[in-house]
Parts: C-alpha cells; structure tokens; sequence
C-alpha cells in the first residue's frame, strides 16, 4: 500500500482493486453455479441480433461470459460482511457499509460515464475514502492472519497515529452530519514520582475522543 506520489484518483482505483483482489482471493464470487450459467449465457448469445457487426458481437460476448461474477459493490458487501459491528463502523463511518459514491467513483474513473459525475466524489472526499480502504484493508489482513477480533478493536483505541486518524475522521464526519456534535474526551496527564508522565485518553466509544484532525488535502 506504498501509495505516495500516485494521483488521488490513481491511489483510490489502486485501492479499490487491492480490496477486489482480496475478495477473488477468499471468495467464490458468483452469482450462480457454473452450469446452471451455462444455458444462460448461451440463450443471452443467441440473442444477440444478427444485424450487430463481429467486432461488436465479440465485445457483448465477452460481457455475456463474464456476466456471472458479482459486481463490485456485492463483493465489497460481502467484504464488509467479515468485520464486526465495531470494526465495521470505526473503519467506514457510521453507517459502517462501503458508500455507493466509492463505486460510483471507481465507476466514473474507469468508464468515464458523465451520467455518473453527480456521484463522483470530489477530492477532499476521495481523500478520506483512501484513508479508510488502507484501514480497511489492514483490518482484513490481520483477520486473515489470526489477529483476535478483540485485539483489532482494541487498536483503535490506542493513541497510535493510525488510529486517531480514524478518530479524526469519524469525528469530521459526525460534524457534518449534525455541526452542534462535540466529541467527547477526557484526557488527564498525571506526574508520576520517577519524573515520567502518564498520559491516558478515555473515549466515548471508537470514532470519538481526538481533538486531532485529518490533514486537508
């Protein structure tokens, strides 16, 4: 996820396909058997209308074979679908589902479709997006390798630079839902007898307790 230097635009596509990848890996990713496809795909290739030219016929053929992979947003779905419900909404916000605009996006930047620049994300909000599928993808790759669900989401509340900007974002995105949110947080710094300071922050649940925000980009 070395990413630095790359396009916004370039990164957020990069990452989208990192999670892709990811659901190739571990998953089926059909929509029905095989052979229940296969009648299927030839009546959709029968139909195609004589009067469409080769070159044309071959790229709806190409489509028809393909058609049996599920989209993108299902296999984001069922990505999500591995994350506990704490997990799901200190990595994507409160909702704590992957946004149909991060779709739409990767849609637009692909196909350049002007019929989806309303849902395009402008950069600012592209900016976080990529901030949280590289949390994403970490979050799923500790599963993969036997990190305790419980450890995860410990991690999140610890003053660690990863996850406060997680805190940072999650607060912002409070804030824009309703401007008269105020995070809660306490943090006390104690003086201990050996000269060392104690520094513990107590937070009203992930997403919450930072005063630090995420740089504007």
């Amino acid at each position: 996820m070395a990413s630095k230097g790359l396009w916004l635009h370039m990164e957020f596509l990069s990452l989208l396909q990192a999670l892709e990848g990811l659901h190739r890996a571990l998953f089926d990713g059909k929509y029905i058997e095989d052979h229940q496809y296969e009648p299927v795909k030839a009546a959709l290739i029968r139909a195609i209308p004589k009067a469409v030219e080769d070159d044309h016929r071959d790229a709806l053929k190409s489509r028809i074979r393909y058609g049996n992979q599920i989209s993108l947003r299902k296999r984001l779905k069922e990505l999500v679908g591995t994350l506990s419900p704490k997990c799901k909404t200190t990595v994507l916000g409160q909702g704590g589902d992957v946004p149909r605009s991060w779709v739409d996006t990767r849609n637009y930047y692909t196909h350049w479709d002007d019929e989806l620049l309303p849902s395009v994300l402008d950069d600012q909000s592209m900016y976080y997006a990529n901030v949280r599928m590289h949390h994403f993808i970490r979050v799923l790759y500790a599963q993969l390798i036997g990190v305790p669900v419980a450890d995860i989401e410990n991690a999140f509340n610890r003053p660690s630079q990863i996850a406060q900007q997680l805190v940072s974002l999650n607060i912002i995105e409070k804030r824009q839902a309703d401007p008269t949110y105020i995070p809660q947080a306490i943090m006390t710094i104690s003086s201990e007898g050996d000269g060392r300071n104690d520094e513990k922050a107590e937070r009203e649940g992930l997403g919450e307790g930072s005063s630090q925000e995420l740089p504007m980009k």
